[in-house]
């Protein structure tokens, strides 16, 4: 890790962002975040004191996004950031709290493979820039979640999970929990139990509109 993050200049680069408060690092990422990787990394933190990030895969436009203006190794220094902030902010309130702080993920896979959007892991130039992102997530940012939660799964999903779990260690596998469609009661009830409804998106059931948070 200390050589990665030596190699890449990442003890430079991290400076851009780190020390930020969460509301000015969201200004932040806003300014810069690819509407066609719908992401939203801190949404406030869980009953449990765990920090909050929304994703949703289902909306990820592969072609529009591999034609990004800044070029993909500008997307992925952008992600490095969001990690090194979340991190660093993590450390921060552990150390505050004598406790450990981790992340809980909720990934909203409606609209996966719908409207025209290929899948985007079987997009090759997709699949070549998710793959060691993932595996720099395992290896430079690993830890770092206690949840991984999975909503409104299409059917299509489980050819996908497949290749996914391809580049997931076990470890990580053991936190992903799979939800289903929200629109039956008993499902939504149990992704209350891991956000409550103030830190949610309205169509996940909960409050948060789309001036709080973009992606929705």
């Amino acid at each position: 890790f200390l050589q990665w993050h030596s190699s890449s200049a990442m003890d430079v680069r991290r400076q851009e962002v780190i020390g930020m408060p969460p509301q000015k690092f969201l200004e932040w990422f806003a300014a810069r975040r690819n509407p066609y990787l719908p992401l939203w990394p801190f949404a406030g933190r869980n009953p449990e004191g765990h920090v909050i990030m929304f994703m949703r895969p289902g909306l990820v436009d592969a072609n529009l996004f591999l034609q990004t203006p800044i070029g993909l190794e500008n997307e992925r220094a952008k992600l490095d950031l969001v990690f090194e902030w979340l991190l660093w902010y993590l450390n921060e309130l552990s150390r505050a709290e004598g406790r450990l702080v981790y992340v809980v993920k909720v990934l909203d896979l409606k609209g996966l493979g719908c409207d025209g959007r290929p899948v985007p892991i079987f997009v090759p130039g997709m699949k070549a820039f998710v793959a060691p992102l993932l595996e720099s997530l395992q290896t430079n940012y690993c830890e770092h979640d206690s949840k991984i939660i999975m909503v409104n799964q299409p059917i299509i999903f489980t050819a996908v999970f497949q290749v996914v779990k391809v580049f997931l260690t076990t470890r990580s596998c053991s936190k992903i929990f799979l939800l289903g469609d929200l629109s039956e009661e008993e499902r939504q009830a149990r992704l209350l139990e891991f956000i409550p409804a103030q830190n949610l998106p309205q169509e996940l059931g909960g409050s948060l509109t789309g001036s709080t948070m973009p992606i929705y």
